[in-house]
């Protein structure tokens, strides 16, 4: 982005395209910020899937998409010392992923799932998955700026979510549908998880 705006300060583009770089400049920095020194308290992993479910409901309901919440049989330690806002606008993001792409697939029967697991090396995961079209770009690139298969998408939203859990010590996975324990339905969707490092919150 510094780059880019050096170039557009000794080329003199169109007024439009500066105006853009500096809004996008703007808007990057302004994420990175917000990642860097966002405070974190202990939370309760249950409790944030379920905020991001309900900040979202009304689009849910608007779409006919169920969502699947299967993680009340999980016995394992749900809280995590993070930055409560930010996972939950993750989760948001990827909800907002699985949305538009059901949507966009003309899927019948729209469905997303949210499981919590403790199986994949050594993390507690969210899983979730949808009955959708599935990526369409290849799943290592997803996550680089600007690269989006949406016609309308800027590209910073997997890219940004990936920061977050990473700054979380976690990671942003895309994992095959062989690779973890979800229904069959939801095998040849996107599947997506949000593993955090198992430390116990002081």
């Amino acid at each position: 982005i510094e780059e880019l705006v050096k170039v557009i300060e000794r080329e003199k583009p169109s007024a439009r395209i500066a105006a853009l770089v500096k809004h996008l400049s703007q808007l990057v920095e302004g994420y990175s910020v917000i990642i860097r020194t966002t405070g974190r308290k202990t939370e309760d992993l249950r409790k944030l899937i379920e905020q991001a479910v309900f900040n979202i409901e009304f689009r849910l309901e608007a779409h006919k998409i169920d969502v699947v919440q299967d993680y009340s049989d999980f016995k394992g330690d749900m809280t995590l010392k993070c930055a409560r806002n930010l996972i939950i606008g993750t989760m948001l993001n990827v909800l907002d992923n699985s949305i538009w792409w059901l949507d966009y697939g003309e899927v019948k029967h729209k469905k997303i799932y949210i499981s919590v697991t403790d199986d994949i090396r050594g993390f507690t995961s969210v899983i979730m998955a949808d009955n959708g079209p599935g990526f369409s770009l290849p799943t290592e690139e997803i996550t680089k700026p600007f690269v989006s298969a949406k016609p309308d998408g800027m590209g910073l939203g997997l890219h940004i979510a990936k920061s977050v859990m990473e700054t979380h010590g976690g990671e942003l996975m895309f994992p095959e549908a062989g690779d973890v324990s979800i229904p069959k339905e939801f095998r040849s969707g996107a599947i997506v998880v949000l593993a955090f490092r198992k430390e116990k919150a002081k």
